[in-house]
């Protein structure tokens, strides 16, 4: 029997090893995959599994002449493989799918990880909003990563759309048992960057940019400072902006209890040694850096933002703080730091919320039932 196709728009490996690494294991047992990707190299390897890649420099950054480089090499690609189901993830992926749709007829799959509009005013809102249109009129299927986020884009006049939720939000799931507290990878950390015994962490995991409220983080960081001298900051991510310019105005007391280190594939033993997570994020279409926290048996703090909403129980799993504002950041993790058996108790029930709700053999399971049923 012959297997049908499935190709993969993505813009870099990370999407794939974050995002669909346990899909694929699935997927593969069913369907022929492949990949378009920025990775110049005809075969990807996941897995020790060797999938097809066609190369097209596929970037997350909007530039127009690489855009349209991106547009007519796609064009070339669909017009000889017409029968394949295509899947995007990065908004810039389903819009390059959606032109093309007015050129060819084939299938095409969209996951929305969120809205770039979503705190924009005036015309730029609007010119987002109308990318957005195109994006999900002219891709056949849409699924989003939470149930929050649909509602969001149904309040935003998105009404025609059929949007559906990947099981109960999040594309990816949680691997439970890889998620779990260390003592011994906590004393190796202590001694390798020559800390005490008592020193506590806050963690943030993701991209370092503004959109992810890092600035809101170190400010509310900075007045814990000088309360708590045993608690340190760890910044855990790729830079999108310059982070030695962000904290040149700190003191030194601070600057050398803020620990960067770039994002790592080994992000578990992050989440191990931690002792409270914080994403004070402007947008977010859902914080799987948060399950993955909850998972680890950490308490989460959040901002009060539509994406967040499904990732975390208020007063269960966590707290919410107000979105924008570093003072009520500051008083959710002063809050939690005097109360130690919520910050226990919360973190047992987060790992709980997630064992129950975001297992990533579920989500695998969904997705593969989801693709199945696409006549293509």
């Amino acid at each position: 029997m012959i297997r049908k196709n499935l190709t993969f728009l993505v813009i870099n490996k990370k999407v794939v090893n974050v995002f669909l690494f346990n899909h694929l294991k699935l997927l593969r047992k069913y369907y022929q995959i492949n990949f378009i990707s920025p990775i110049n190299s005809k075969h990807i390897k996941f897995d020790n599994h060797f999938y097809q890649n066609s190369y097209i420099n596929l970037d997350r950054k909007f530039n127009l002449l690489i855009f349209l480089s991106n547009f007519f090499h796609l064009m070339k690609f669909i017009k000889n493989n017409k029968n394949n189901l295509y899947i995007s993830i990065h908004p810039k992926n389903g819009l390059l799918l959606g032109i093309c749709k007015y050129f060819y007829n084939f299938t095409s799959l969209h996951i929305i990880t969120g809205q770039i509009w979503a705190n924009m005013k005036g015309l730029k809102k609007t010119f987002f909003k109308i990318i957005d249109n195109i994006i999900f009129k002219n891709n056949n299927y849409l699924l989003v990563d939470s149930k929050s986020q649909i509602t969001f884009l149904k309040k935003n006049k998105f009404l025609k759309y059929n949007f559906d939720c990947i099981y109960n939000g999040s594309i990816s799931g949680v691997d439970i048992k890889k998620f779990k507290k260390s003592k011994l990878n906590k004393k190796l950390f202590l001694k390798k960057n020559n800390l005490n015994s008592n020193s506590k962490f806050i963690l943030f995991v993701g991209r370092i940019n503004l959109s992810k409220g890092i600035v809101l983080l170190l400010d509310a960081f900075n007045k814990l400072v000088q309360k708590e001298s045993n608690y340190y900051l760890l910044i855990v991510g790729n830079e999108e902006i310059i982070f030695h310019d962000l904290i040149k105005k700190y003191s030194d007391q601070v600057r050398e209890k803020i620990l960067k280190f770039d994002h790592t594939d080994n992000i578990t033993f992050f989440y191990s040694i931690a002792d409270i997570f914080c994403l004070p994020s402007y947008r977010e279409g859902f914080g799987l850096s948060v399950i993955e926290a909850s998972a680890s048996n950490l308490p989460v703090i959040v901002s009060d933002i539509y994406g967040l909403n499904d990732c975390m129980q208020e007063k269960i799993t966590g707290l919410k703080f107000k979105s924008g504002s570093y003072l009520s950041l500051y008083n959710k993790i002063n809050f939690l730091i005097n109360n130690p058996s919520k910050l226990i108790k919360y973190g047992k029930q987060g790992k709980i919320f997630v064992s129950k709700n975001f297992n990533y053999r579920d989500v695998a399971k969904f997705f593969l039932e989801y693709i199945n049923k696409i006549n293509f």
